[in-house]
């Protein structure tokens, strides 16, 4: 049971964390690129799943959509569309996962995101309440309550220079008794990350979150003592974006992968 909620949270980032600011360093216009599409072929166990996805904007280089399609159907397809308040905050993402729905609402305080709801409108009595802590301009905690209830979960984040280096995954039984954690630790290169200016400034779920820097090292480790550690070799463009990236991970989980990423120009 603890696994639904957990999920809620352990896959809310990979590559997406932000900068320690809300808003990324000053640069030349030129140098402003948007994530097009992420091309991502991985082989494990001598099977290789091809995942593509398509970022959309609007006229203020804010994420509107995200379109994820697998091929040989390894995963659920899926369509994300997302609004914004007339202050450019988030509000709702809508997810469509082949006919399933699922909506996550953001609300704010002060400026800040202070609450998520997850609801699915074909399951009305099955939501998650996530309570939202922010501190010098980054989200630093988020509580995940279930109904029907499967105790609590917790996320801790971390931040260094500009990139979010560790989350800490915990959950806890109705009784407050640990009884799982995923934590994952992360390490970064001196040239950009490619959601750099296409992330949102907050850590949320179902949103891209773009840090500083590009990924060039990730581990992980759970309450079982199994671990994996993954290894990227960025090339980049003449913007120092990434722009084909091989990835190798070794450990309890073992996989390679190619990630090719297009950009388009910043409006």
């Amino acid at each position: 049971m603890k696994k639904t909620l957990l999920s809620a949270l352990i896959s809310i980032a990979l590559f997406s964390c932000q900068s320690g600011s809300n808003e990324p360093a000053p640069v030349q216009e030129e140098d402003k690129q948007l994530v097009q599409s992420v091309t991502t072929v991985e082989t494990s166990a001598g099977k290789s799943t091809r995942t593509v996805l398509t970022y959309e904007y609007d006229n203020s280089n804010r994420m509107t959509a995200l379109h994820e399609r697998y091929d040989d159907h390894a995963g659920p397809n899926s369509d994300h569309v997302y609004t914004y308040d007339g202050q450019g905050n988030l509000t709702r993402s809508t997810i469509n996962r082949e006919g399933t729905v699922s909506i996550f609402d953001y609300t704010y305080k002060d400026g800040a995101p202070f609450s998520v709801a997850y609801t699915m409108p074909a399951n009305a009595s099955d939501f998650h309440s996530l309570a939202i802590t922010t501190a010098n301009g980054v989200v630093t905690n988020h509580v995940i309550t279930t109904v029907p209830s499967e105790g609590k979960a917790t996320v801790v984040w971390e931040y260094a220079k500009g990139n979010n280096t560790a989350e800490n995954n915990s959950h806890f039984t109705s009784s407050g008794v640990k009884d799982f954690f995923a934590n994952f630790n992360r390490e970064y290169g001196s040239k950009k990350n490619p959601y750099l200016y296409s992330g949102y400034k907050w850590m949320l779920p179902d949103m891209p979150y773009a840090n500083k820097n590009e990924l060039i090292e990730s581990s992980s480790v759970n309450n079982a003592g199994t671990g994996s550690v993954t290894a990227y070799t960025n090339t980049y463009d003449s913007n120092n974006y990434p722009i084909s990236v091989q990835a190798s991970t070794t450990g309890g989980f073992t996989s390679t992968s190619t990630i090719t990423y297009t950009y388009i120009k910043a409006k």
